[in-house]
């Protein structure tokens, strides 16, 4: 019985740091990882989750990855509530993040998954 190994599908930046902190080489990795003779993933397959920090490297992404897919950890549509579970959120207000994402999803084509942790008595409530 001969078995093959598990083709890898995705590519998820996520879960080692802010992965826009590191724009350059995650950048340096993305051509790497879409390259033909390297790893020949399809842009579409590779996601880079990104907690907001900085709309500017949002836009960045935009011009210089376009088909890569963009998630965002909001987990509050509060801006108090977002910088106590995330404490980089006080560099971007809500409405700049909005508008990064808005101008993302022009260049883009399509919009980012929104990825939002609910936890209980904290971000939770009606208002959020």
């Amino acid at each position: 019985e001969s078995s093959s190994p598990a083709q890898i599908r995705n590519c998820v930046f996520m879960g080692m740091g802010e992965p826009l902190d590191n724009y350059d080489s995650v950048h340096e990795a993305l051509r790497g990882l879409t390259h033909q003779c390297l790893f020949g993933f399809k842009a579409k397959q590779i996601t880079v989750s990104t907690v907001g920090a900085s709309a500017r490297k949002i836009k960045m992404l935009a011009h210089e990855a376009p088909q890569v897919c963009l998630a965002l950890s909001l987990h509050s549509a509060l801006q108090k509530s977002r910088e106590k579970l995330i404490p980089s959120a006080a560099s971007t207000p809500i409405k700049k993040l909005g508008d990064a994402l808005d101008y993302h999803a022009e260049i883009c084509g399509r919009g980012a998954m929104l990825e939002y942790l609910l936890i209980d008595g904290i971000n939770d409530s009606d208002i959020e």
